[in-house]
């Protein structure tokens, strides 16, 4: 779920796989909540934006980057939360 404006990484025109039609198509950064584990996080997340069909997409290494940024918020949290209940 996209929380806040978009903050527009580059443009590039490319065969779209949302639409399937050749345009340009934006890669941005986002802040987005998720929930991981039961606990809702807020993350810096990076993908495409296809404007006529008005949706994000992700590539392969958006994906991969997008989830090991997931986990290390959350590994970060439980860390702060354990060392806070000692």
């Amino acid at each position: 779920m996209k929380i806040l404006t978009d903050k527009i990484i580059k443009t590039e025109v490319m065969l779209c796989p949302c639409c399937m039609e050749t345009h340009e198509v934006q890669t941005v950064e986002y802040m987005d909540k998720t929930v991981y584990n039961g606990v809702e996080l807020e993350t810096d997340t990076i993908s495409c934006y296809c404007s006529l069909a008005d949706t994000y997409f992700e590539v392969d290494e958006m994906i991969s980057r997008n989830y090991r940024v997931l986990v290390e918020t959350y590994q970060k949290l439980m860390e702060n939360k354990n060392e806070a209940g000692n």
